[in-house]
């Protein structure tokens, strides 16, 4: 297999490499569709569609991201963990809701989450570009 080369910059984590389970394409259909249904939900952290998230966070296994220092890093799951690969630790799938839930409520008091340091969870630095790329987070 070779290696999946990099298309675009932190903001993305779409890989040239199109032999994973779910294409390219599809995956950014199911992260618009996830983004159009937290804004329905209007952010509310009680109504975080957890099921949906998973889902997101297996399509994107073992595709680039890059943390808000710019260093790439890229995840597995095994089980209801995430690994990352720049550590030995991993992350547990009730830490990223939490973090997810997080995020959420700061969205829904129309704050910014301006940082990892505002998720206030283990392994922040790894789920604030993942959760940017999936619209819990704004851009902006």
């Amino acid at each position: 297999m070779t290696n999946p080369t990099i298309t675009q910059k932190p903001d993305s984590a779409v890989c040239a490499d199109e032999k994973n389970s779910i294409n390219s394409k599809d995956r950014e259909q199911a992260v618009t569709a996830f983004a159009d249904l937290l804004q329905q939900l209007d952010y509310r952290p009680e109504d975080l569609p957890e099921q949906q998230l998973w889902e997101l966070i297996l399509s994107f296994e073992h595709e680039p991201f890059f943390t808000f220092k710019g260093l790439e890093f890229r995840y597995s799951i095994r089980g209801n963990e995430m690994f990352i690969d720049r550590k030995e630790k991993s992350i547990t799938r009730s830490t990223i809701r939490m973090a997810a839930e997080k995020a959420l409520e700061i969205r829904h008091r129309g704050e910014m989450v301006s940082g990892p340091k505002k998720l206030g969870t283990f392994g922040a630095s790894y789920l604030y570009p993942i959760f940017q790329s999936f619209g819990l987070i704004s851009r902006k």
